[in-house]
């Protein structure tokens, strides 16, 4: 064998060998199980969380696995803001509050509360499903923060996850039973609330929609201390504070707390983790890869080794047949840009605005049902596309507004004009042998097409709505 043929069949080995290697490596899947634990990379763990608090948070802030029960009493911590993220609180509600009235406060961000917290604090947390924010896949809520003495009101966008929960409290007007789903058999139903022992006066900081039968986030004083519940803790996690702009929502929520320096505990000793998120460490999981599955079944791993075999000798053969001259292929025109230049030159000569206008509103139309899930042809939802365009894009309500009804006025003015012809054409004797093909030509042929000057005007609007989705 010669020098070259030996080196084709060495290089194609390695190539084998590598290969191999990387594919026994364990895969590298993502849990999506919330941990909120310190060390966890896992989109629901709290690396990426803590590493910006601590280097952002100007105040202080520390991470302990101290329950919240204990840091409540020790010495040290009277003055702190303490953090808890997982997705159920069970707090001693005596030593808690006793903490927050003698000047500490509270962030508790979780999905559900026990029993004991519910009544005292007269509320509960629950999944809110209805027609407009079912959450799907890929689908987004948008919430708002109100005007307050630190930030001026803004509209934030949360993904489904994140944003499906919300805080009931027991004297809201609407039948629960009816509007809510809950969270769990476990959640407290405000009947069921019969005294309370702390009178706090809730003030809603952030709600789902601008809806006040929707509150996310909520603040009381008591004493000299204060209690912040937010329905929202995968708020505070990877995923949570790296998507989107949510760093700023999340600072808002924290500076609920006040400027005292902020200990967030991960870990509640007196629930192990049993798939409620409650803290602690999930157990192992299987990451094994294709590879070491192949390998470990018997008639697998020979079915593999034969397989490598056979590439082997395959390579060492025809390592030895002489090779063949390529020959060159020329590369294809990219006809594309004609294409274009015709289409846009056969417009012109029929002047044809009218279908310029719908085409582009079709494919606006389209962008904006799929970024926000509403559709902006149907005339009974348009304050609800407003709403959404508005809070999507950062422009101003109003001007969304004049957009969509001077495209729905303009629609308004084709159907008309065409239906008008319609009617001409028809009372004509000759068009009595004429099937319907015809009569939708001579209708398009004598409809007067929309000026450049109207035509220029919709197609910047549709523009501006799209270059800002």
């Amino acid at each position: 064998m010669s020098m070259r043929n030996f080196l084709i069949v060495l290089l194609g080995f390695t190539l084998i060998v590598i290969v191999a290697v990387l594919a026994l490596q364990k895969g590298n899947n993502f849990s999506w199980e919330p941990t909120f634990l310190p060390d966890d990379r896992q989109p629901y763990g709290s690396m990426a969380f803590d590493s910006v608090m601590h280097a952002s948070y100007k105040p202080g802030y520390e991470v302990t696995d101290i329950p919240a029960d204990s840091l409540t009493g020790m010495i040290g911590y009277q003055h702190h803001t303490i953090l808890l993220t997982r997705n159920y609180v069970e707090l001693n509600m005596d030593k808690t509050m006793k903490f927050v009235k003698d000047g500490g406060s509270l962030i508790v961000c979780a999905n559900n509360l026990s029993h004991e917290m519910a009544v005292g604090w007269n509320m509960y947390i629950a999944t809110y499903y209805s027609y407009d924010n079912r959450p799907t896949k890929d689908h987004y809520f948008y919430v708002r923060y109100p005007k307050d003495e630190m930030y001026p009101a803004r509209n934030y966008m949360v993904s489904s996850p994140v944003g499906q929960y919300c805080i009931i409290t027991n004297d809201i007007s609407v039948d629960i039973d009816e509007e809510y789903e809950y969270f769990d058999s476990d959640t407290i139903n405000p009947k069921e609330i019969t005294s309370k022992d702390y009178q706090l006066k809730w003030t809603d900081k952030v709600v789902q929609g601008g809806k006040v039968n929707y509150p996310m986030v909520k603040v009381a004083r008591y004493g000299k201390g204060r209690v912040v519940v937010c329905s929202m803790p995968l708020l505070f996690t990877n995923y949570g504070i790296l998507e989107r702009d949510n760093y700023n929502l999340i600072m808002r929520i924290v500076s609920q707390g006040g400027k005292n320096p902020i200990v967030r505990t991960h870990l509640d000793t007196t629930h192990d983790f049993d798939g409620t998120g409650s803290g602690s460490r999930p157990p192992n999981q299987n990451n094994k890869s294709l590879i070491g599955h192949i390998l470990d079944d018997t008639a697998l791993k020979t079915a593999f080794n034969l397989t490598l075999l056979g590439f082997i000798i395959f390579c060492f053969f025809s390592a030895k047949r002489k090779q063949r001259v390529v020959p060159v292929i020329k590369a294809r025109t990219n006809g594309q840009l004609g294409f274009i230049k015709q289409i846009g030159s056969m417009h012109k000569r029929n002047r044809a605005t009218d279908h310029i206008i719908l085409l582009k509103y079709r494919l606006v139309s389209d962008k904006v049902q799929k970024k926000t899930g509403v559709d902006i042809t149907d005339s009974e939802k348009s304050e609800m596309a407003v709403e959404r365009i508005s809070a999507f894009t950062g422009m101003d309500s109003q001007e969304v507004r004049q957009t969509l009804q001077q495209l729905r006025a303009y629609f308004r003015r084709q159907q008309t004009e065409k239906e008008e012809i319609r009617a001409r054409i028809l009372q004509d004797e000759r068009s009595k042998n004429w099937n319907e093909q015809i009569i939708e030509q001579q209708v398009s042929v004598k409809k007067s097409p929309t000026s450049k000057e109207v035509m220029m005007d919709l197609i910047d609007k549709l523009n501006k709505i799209d270059h800002r989705l």
